[in-house]
């Protein structure tokens, strides 16, 4: 079982990944966010960890 503190932390940080998203999503043109296909990833990657 994860450690409370761990969990809340990871809730934090995908918190703070997700509005930087937005805030690119609102900046960027469509096709310069969907070209960011790394920066996606790893954000995926962080939701699969926390599960």
């Amino acid at each position: 079982m994860a450690d409370e503190r761990v969990v809340s932390v990871k809730l934090e940080q995908i918190e703070q990944y997700h509005g930087e998203l937005v805030e690119k999503r609102e900046t960027l043109s469509r096709q310069e966010f969907l070209a960011n296909t790394t920066e996606q990833r790893a954000i995926e990657r962080m939701f699969e960890n926390v599960i």
